[in-house]
């Protein structure tokens, strides 16, 4: 049997609960959905919130980039698509979906970002969480938002390292100019960053907007968050909306 490309890319507790001790002692898997305008600040409020609350992350995106660094078949494929700023293929991130889901256990909080993007991966979702969820399970979905004009101004000063150091040279400059703090690496301007790729991304991204709004908000499961504030700001707006939820 060919072993799948996706296995292994998420490592979970290998405990397994049957229905009765789940409703018992009330075990309950927490979904939140994470997504929103790129460059927004996903990924930061991500780190925090999994760092203060114990989620894991599954994060499609860096999934994908890692993939592409690989330079494996797939991760060649993954690559003419990212470097142009466009969706990669359904048919590779259900692979990636459907393994990594597969290992969720109860009891377990999971931040999922960069998924689902489009009404096709709506639709599988749907059908995903109904084999998933328990009667305790919550699902719920993060969309954080900026304007137009302030992606372009984040993603235009946006500078990377291979060591997977970020900067920006606005909102956080390395010391050396162009040299990464950590390494002392050049750092470079990634593929999908440029002006081209940025206006390509907004597009896309204004298209699924109404798609993940409309499913979400009808699922009554929507948290839309305000990107343009300070970092700390928009940490405590999404705290207290989860502490709402319990959480």
């Amino acid at each position: 049997m060919q072993k799948s490309p996706y296995k292994g890319l998420l490592k979970l507790d290998n405990v397994r609960y049957n229905k009765q001790v789940i409703n018992k002692y009330k075990l309950m898997k927490f979904f939140l959905f994470f997504f929103g305008s790129p460059a927004a600040g996903k990924g930061t409020q991500i780190k925090l919130l999994a760092s203060k609350q114990r989620f894991i992350v599954l994060s499609i995106g860096e999934l994908l980039r890692k993939e592409k660094s690989k330079k494996t078949s797939l991760g060649v494929r993954v690559g003419k698509y990212l470097d142009k700023g466009r969706l990669v293929p359904d048919t590779i991130i259900e692979g990636i979906i459907d393994e990594q889901l597969k290992e969720v256990d109860e009891n377990q909080k999971i931040i999922i970002d960069g998924y689902p993007r489009n009404k096709e991966q709506v639709v599988l979702l749907d059908k995903r969480l109904e084999s998933l969820q328990n009667k305790n399970d919550k699902v719920y979905a993060i969309c954080l938002k900026i304007s137009a004009k302030e992606i372009k101004r984040r993603l235009g000063g946006r500078r990377s390292c291979k060591c997977g150091a970020t900067y920006h040279t606005i909102f956080n400059p390395s010391k050396k100019d162009s040299v990464c703090d950590a390494c002392k690496q050049k750092l470079f301007i990634r593929a999908d960053d440029n002006l081209n790729v940025i206006k390509e991304r907004i597009k896309i991204f204004e298209k699924e907007l109404q798609v993940l709004e409309k499913y979400w908000s009808k699922k009554k499961a929507l948290i839309t968050i305000n990107g343009e504030r300070v970092i700390e700001d928009v940490e405590k707006d999404i705290e207290q909306n989860l502490k709402k939820l319990g959480l």
